[in-house]
């Protein structure tokens, strides 16, 4: 149980309602800035992810590791918190803390969940699977998937590439 209530520290929680999938469960609450990303077209998504992401590579009480939504690990002096691209947005526009452990579905807002999974399809190059998170993107003129340059290896070449993917979304009106 302590684990428990460490991992939600400062996170504001509903209660899904009877008769929902997640009936009785506790999920965060979706903060107020969230309309702001869910409304943004896939090319401007991308630019705020990869603002957010060096946001993160810039903060101590961060550490990027692309298999982690946003994680917090270690004790004490040690303790980070661990994100991913979604996560980077997380922590950074959604204003989640170093210590709340967090995941896109944890949020009470499928629209929002929808957004940070496209983000995860995008750091993969999966052009289709992160417009099809989106809605509505079905049969647009880009390709089903393009190269995206493992962050862990070469940051430098993850971040140039995601951006070379928001310019040709945003060619395409995306």
């Amino acid at each position: 149980m302590a684990d428990l209530k460490s991992k939600t520290e400062g996170v504001k929680f509903a209660i899904q309602p009877e008769g929902d999938l997640f009936a009785g469960m506790f999920l965060p609450v979706t903060p107020a800035r969230a309309r702001d990303i869910r409304t943004l077209l896939p090319s401007d998504l991308i630019d705020l992810a990869l603002n957010d992401l060096e946001a993160v590579e810039r903060n101590p009480k961060y550490r990027v590791e692309m298999r982690a939504w946003h994680e917090p690990v270690g004790r004490g002096k040690n303790r980070v918190c661990e994100v991913c691209l979604a996560g980077a947005v997380m922590a950074n526009t959604l204003g989640c803390k170093p210590r709340d452990e967090v995941e896109p579905w944890y949020f009470d807002d499928c629209t929002l969940t929808n957004t940070l999974n496209a983000l995860d399809a995008f750091r993969f190059g999966e052009v289709h699977a992160g417009l099809d998170w989106l809605g509505s993107y079905a049969g647009c003129d880009t390709p089903e998937a393009v190269l995206v340059a493992d962050y862990a290896k070469h940051p430098i070449g993850f971040k140039s590439d995601l951006r070379a993917m928001a310019d040709m979304l945003r060619e395409k009106g995306l």
